[in-house]
């Protein structure tokens, strides 16, 4: 005799259709506790990017560029960075935008990464202050290039873009943080009704002691409670009384 209790899709189904108002509330709990807690608990943050270009000519004079120096460039975008992310120039960065932020503060608001395998390479700052992000970036834009050639020769870092006052914020998403509370809440209330159903082990029915024992039913002891309301409802009608 198997210990867990085997459940068939039509008993699931049916057991998910008798829930289904427990599901629901929970879906709908689920998607208000997460819209609630995305909207007024979570601080908005903004972005503001920067975009550099990195040239690895030979001649920072010459008007064409051979496949090996874009090569070279490519390579040197990780390297420059790493560079930025110092505390030297992290450093001037600081002092440059003239806010009161330590390096520490703005090497944890600060992310760079290349755009599509190419020479260029972003710069993007996450701060809780639209303006204060917008002053940072364009900081590193004006540091960084200088900053860089101080230590990498034959090489130049020129700025594409300057960093625009963000009016949107990046985070939180509270559309998508709100769809994933109404999937939790779903996904939490099948997972409850089914493993409540199997942890179950009181004997509700005849067809439980079939299932358990495999052994054939002789009788049922009905249910007096219902049998005294049949019975009276029986001879109120007899008598007229019921409407």
């Amino acid at each position: 005799m198997n210990n867990v209790e085997e459940i068939d899709l039509k008993q699931l189904l049916a057991l998910l259709r008798d829930k289904i108002r427990f599901i629901i509330v929970a879906v709908l709990l689920g998607g208000v506790l997460a819209f609630v807690i995305s909207y007024w608990c979570i601080v908005p943050m903004y972005t503001a990017s920067v975009a550099l270009y990195v040239n690895n000519a030979r001649n920072p004079e010459s008007v064409t560029t051979n496949t090996n120096d874009i090569s070279a460039s490519q390579m040197l975008v990780n390297t420059y960075i790493e560079m930025i992310n110092s505390n030297s120039v992290l450093t001037k960065v600081a002092k440059a935008t003239g806010l009161d932020y330590t390096i520490d503060d703005i090497r944890s608001m600060m992310s760079a990464q290349a755009k599509n395998n190419t020479e260029i390479f972003e710069v993007s700052i996450r701060c809780a202050n639209p303006k204060h992000a917008q002053i940072i970036a364009n900081a590193v834009a004006q540091v960084a290039p200088d900053a860089i050639l101080d230590y990498v020769e034959a090489s130049s870092v020129k700025v594409i873009d300057y960093a625009g006052l963000p009016t949107v914020h990046t985070s939180p998403n509270v559309k998508r943080d709100t769809i994933i509370g109404l999937l939790l809440g779903l996904i939490i209330s099948i997972l409850w009704v089914i493993l409540r159903q199997f942890l179950d082990v009181r004997i509700k029915n005849e067809d439980d002691l079939t299932n358990l024992f495999h052994l054939p039913v002789l009788g049922t002891i009905p249910d007096m409670n219902k049998v005294y309301d049949s019975t009276k409802y029986q001879y109120q009608r007899k008598e007229g009384l019921t409407e």
